[in-house]
């Protein structure tokens, strides 16, 4: 596994993983924090994750990610929406957290003052590909 060297954008697949506890998410996760990464996290994302959460120490699991790790959790404001609508329309996604990830990685990869190279974490990289496919992706 090679190590990410850029600020990381967690979709639904990646903070499933996070609540399952799945080992490769965690690695990447912790080299982030350990390196100091900047970490994101679409709202539409942490809505969805939220949704899917059946127990308290699920829950706790994911707030902390929210509260304590998370550099950002990306809000839409009203022109957002309408592009992560649009988006998910125009590319035939069926998922609006997809689309909310692939927004909120490439604002952060084309913001003039932004340093950091941004990167989707996921599972799934087929909708990327479609919706952002000059944003780098890494599969889990």
């Amino acid at each position: 596994m090679r190590f990410l060297d850029t600020g990381l954008v967690l979709d639904h697949a990646a903070l499933t993983d996070w609540l399952a506890k799945d080992i490769e998410i965690e690695v990447i996760i912790g080299e982030a924090v350990r390196r100091g990464y900047p970490i994101v996290i679409p709202t539409i994302v942490a809505a969805e994750a939220a949704r899917q959460v059946r127990t308290e120490p699920a829950r706790e699991r994911l707030q902390g990610l929210l509260y304590m790790i998370a550099h950002h959790v990306d809000s839409l404001d009203t022109d957002d929406a309408v592009t992560v609508g649009s988006l998910a329309a125009e590319h035939d996604v069926a998922s609006l957290p997809a689309a909310h990830t692939a927004l909120a990685a490439s604002h952060r990869r084309t913001d003039v003052g932004n340093a950091t190279d941004w990167r989707i974490i996921t599972r799934d990289a087929s909708p990327y590909q479609r919706l952002c496919p000059d944003v780098p992706v890494n599969w889990l």
